[in-house]
């Protein structure tokens, strides 16, 4: 009879453990950062030109919990000088500046105390870039061959709101969402400013201090924009898909890939007609190297 009251009390306490193990789990806040001087190189090709970029500057990004792993959070901050050429004139057009990039998100997780559990989030972010070419005054650029979208000054910001499904546990964390947002650009020399209305998918993976693997895919449109006098409306379209790869190592180097493809279309109705006109896609490649600013060891 002593023998089963100790066995009851063993099923017991190992019954409390179990329920008691995510708990344990979880107390630990997840955390995968990199922060330091960067140096990259892009090519690709634009509805102006081919294009060959490098940039040098500084750069931080990471993903990390609250305490509770209640509260997660995404960002990312850019702040670099620009150069390189633009295939818009023969023989190249060379272009020199900057750029300046944050991004922002906050969400919450609803069963933090679980692996798996229901995410909601916000995010804010902008992206300012000055390339201009080195023989044409900016107020000059719309006498010359059209190099919007690449050179010029560039402006844009977003808000989003993103739902889905959130893991973590251990040193491995998955966020999987679908969103919509509102982006929008200034205008540039020859083209007029834009707002679109997005919705999209996100999945990113992190192994914390090792891995960072991120995709996302998303559709929007403009509201039509009428013209009275040719009766005429204009809805503009665009579509992108974006895929990058950061490898960090131990000593906090981390080496990065990003690959994108996007593409923009313009629909024209009159009365008795309708025109769709359609851009070249751009497509993009860009290595990236980083390096933490002074010593960076991981435990």
């Amino acid at each position: 009879m002593l023998l089963g009251w100790k066995v009851d009390v063993r099923r017991s306490l190992l019954t409390v453990l179990a329920l008691l193990a995510p708990a344990v789990a979880h107390a630990t806040p997840f955390e995968s950062l990199s922060h330091g001087a960067i140096a990259d190189v892009s090519v690709g090709t634009t509805p102006v030109g081919d294009l060959l970029m490098g940039e040098l500057g500084v750069q931080s990004l990471g993903v990390m919990t609250s305490q509770d792993g209640r509260f997660l959070h995404q960002w990312q901050g850019f702040l670099a000088v620009k150069g390189g050429e633009l295939a818009a004139a023969h023989p190249y057009t060379p272009l020199l500046g900057g750029r300046a990039k944050a991004l922002l998100e906050s969400g919450y997780r609803f069963a933090a105390e679980q692996p798996w559990s229901p995410y909601a989030g916000v995010r804010l972010g902008g992206d300012v870039q000055v390339l201009l070419p080195f023989t044409v005054a900016p107020n000059q650029l719309n006498t010359v061959n059209n190099i919007d979208g690449v050179g010029d000054v560039n402006v844009s910001w977003l808000v989003r709101l993103a739902g889905g499904e959130s893991y973590i546990a251990g040193d491995r964390a998955l966020l999987l969402s679908g969103f919509v947002q509102g982006w929008a650009r200034a205008a540039e020399a020859n083209q007029p400013s834009a707002g679109f209305i997005d919705l999209g998918l996100a999945a990113r993976y992190d192994v914390a201090r090792s891995l960072a693997l991120s995709m996302e895919a998303l559709w929007g449109t403009t509201p039509g924009k009428t013209n009275a006098a040719l009766a005429l409306t204009d809805v503009t379209t665009h579509a992108q898909v974006e895929f990058d790869c950061r490898k960090v190592f131990a000593n906090g180097m981390w080496l990065s890939g990003a690959v994108s493809y996007s593409t923009q279309a313009d629909t024209l109705r009159y009365p008795s007609m309708t025109y769709n006109a359609r851009t070249a896609p751009t497509i993009g490649l860009t290595v990236l190297y980083g390096f933490a600013l002074g010593k960076q060891e991981w435990p």
